[in-house]
C-alpha cells in the first residue's frame, strides 16, 4: 500500500494540489465522497455549483503566491450527504528554480465536529436549563439587537407571590410554575422575539421593531391573563405578575436605559399589590428609582 492510498483512506483529510500555471486544482479520490467536489477542476470555473464556497480557497491560494508561509482558512461545502461540512484549509507554495510559485500543496481537515461541539457549548452557556429560555446572556443579545435596530419594546415580568408558592409547596412546584410561565411566553410572543429568564422569578422579553405603546399594553394585558390562567397540580395559590414596559427609543437607546425604565414601571405595579402592567413614564430613563 503506497502513501497516496493511505492518505486516501483518511476520510476527514483531503489532500490537494493547485497548479499555478493551469489554474487546476487536483484532489485525491476521496474528495468527491467527503466534500462533493470533483477530483479535478479549474479554480476559477464559474460553472461549478460550489464556486461561491471556493472563494476562501481562492484567497488562500492568492496569499500563498505572495508568501512562503503556510496559509490557513476555513471553508464550508455541502457534502454528498446534503449536510454542511466545515474544513480548515492549510496550504503552502512550492517554488520553482526562479523562486516563483510553481504549485500549491494543501489539505482540508474536517472540523465540523469541533465546530458543532463549540456551538453546543455556546448554546448551553446561554441557556437557562430549567426553562430552555436564554439566561442573563439574553441581556447582551438585546443590546446587540438595539445596536442594529433602534426601535423595540422591553417587557420586564416579575411573578407575584412566587416566594409564598415556594415556601408553601416546595421548590419543585415553584419550578413547575416557572416552566409554565416560560411556555406562555414562548407561545405568546413572536419566534424572533428574545425571551430570557434573568432572575429567580424574573423574565424579560424584547420585541424588536415594535415601539407602539398601544400594541405593547395589549400584549401585556394578554400576558397577564394567560399567566393568571396557569394551573399547577398541588398548588392552590394564585399565579400572577407585575409587568413593566419600556419603549425604544422613547425611554432609551440602550438595554441599560430600557431596563431601568421598565424596572421602574414594574415596581410601580408591585407597590399596587395587584396583578397589573405599567408603561414607564418618560422621566425615569435617566433618573434613579426611589
Amino acid at each position: 500500500m503506497n502513501i497516496t492510498s493511505i492518505l486516501n483512506e483518511l476520510g476527514d483529510t483531503l489532500i490537494f494540489e493547485y497548479n499555478c500555471t493551469t489554474d487546476v486544482v487536483s484532489f485525491l479520490p476521496n474528495a468527491p465522497l467527503a466534500s462533493n467536489l470533483p477530483n479535478v477542476f479549474y479554480l476559477h470555473d464559474d460553472s461549478l455549483p460550489m464556486q461561491e464556497s471556493l472563494h476562501p480557497l481562492e484567497k488562500a491560494i492568492f496569499a500563498c503566491k505572495e508568501s512562503t508561509d503556510i496559509v490557513h482558512t476555513e471553508l464550508c461545502f455541502v457534502g454528498a450527504d446534503g449536510i454542511n461540512h466545515f474544513y480548515l484549509c492549510s496550504c503552502k507554495a512550492i517554488l520553482n528554480q526562479n523562486q516563483e510559485p510553481d504549485c500549491i500543496i494543501g489539505k482540508f481537515s474536517d472540523i465540523s465536529e469541533r465546530l458543532n461541539r463549540e456551538q453546543t457549548l455556546i448554546r448551553l452557556s446561554r441557556t437557562d436549563l430549567l426553562t430552555g429560555l436564554y439566561n442573563r446572556s439574553g441581556e447582551q443579545l438585546i443590546q446587540q439587537k438595539l445596536s442594529l435596530c433602534c426601535t423595540g419594546t422591553l417587557f420586564m415580568i416579575d411573578l407575584n407571590k412566587f416566594k409564598a408558592i415556594n415556601d408553601t409547596y416546595g421548590h419543585s412546584v415553584g419550578d413547575d410554575v416557572l416552566v409554565a410561565v416560560s411556555q406562555v411566553l414562548k407561545h405568546l410572543f413572536r419566534p424572533n422575539d428574545l425571551i430570557a429568564r434573568v432572575g429567580g422569578d424574573e423574565f424579560v422579553v424584547y420585541m424588536e421593531g415594535c415601539c407602539d405603546a398601544c400594541v405593547a399594553q395589549k400584549k401585556a394585558q394578554e400576558l397577564l391573563e394567560k399567566i393568571q390562567a396557569i394551573r399547577i397540580e398541588h398548588c392552590n395559590l394564585p399565579i400572577g405578575a407585575s409587568i413593566g414596559i419600556a419603549l425604544a427609543p422613547m425611554h432609551g437607546s440602550t438595554y441599560v436605559e430600557l431596563h431601568h425604565a421598565a424596572d421602574y414601571a414594574m415596581y410601580q405595579c408591585k407597590r399596587s399589590k395587584t396583578d397589573c402592567y405599567s408603561l414607564s413614564p418618560l422621566h425615569t430613563a435617566s433618573n434613579p428609582i426611589g
